[in-house]
């Protein structure tokens, strides 16, 4: 889940939104859910992945997942009405449960931690 500064509303994305399938976005307008058109590429519909607003980009990424005891570090981009799949030079390893916030005064993303099933981690990465 993420606030949107282009839109003004929260998202939410899901794997079980009984009425629409897999992989979901909807947004909450303050009276609303209103789902979004624009389905994870290549069916990559993984729980517990870690969503954020990239302010240089005026984007949503999202990164990781995990599915079937797989992880995952895959970073998508949201713009333009669609996910497109990046791919970034150097990459956190494969976690979920990791958190990120828009840092507006440097101007890029955060994400810190997460979980592999194994390990914890206490490291921080940068997206800009």
């Amino acid at each position: 889940m993420l606030f949107h500064p282009g839109t003004g509303r929260v998202w939410l994305a899901s794997r079980d939104f009984s009425y629409r399938g897999e992989g979901d976005i909807c947004e909450w307008d303050g009276e609303r859910w209103i789902p979004r058109e624009g389905r994870f590429p290549g069916g990559a519909d993984f729980l517990f992945r870690t969503f954020v607003y990239d302010g240089n980009r005026d984007a949503v990424l999202c990164f990781g997942g995990y599915e079937w005891l797989k992880y995952f570090n895959e970073t998508l981009e949201w713009k333009s009405g669609s996910w497109t799949l990046l791919h970034p030079q150097h990459s956190p390893s494969p976690r979920c449960f990791s958190v990120a916030c828009w840092d507006p005064l440097r101007k890029k993303v955060v994400l810190f931690g997460g979980f592999d099933g194994k390990n914890y981690f206490n490291d921080t990465w940068e997206w800009d």
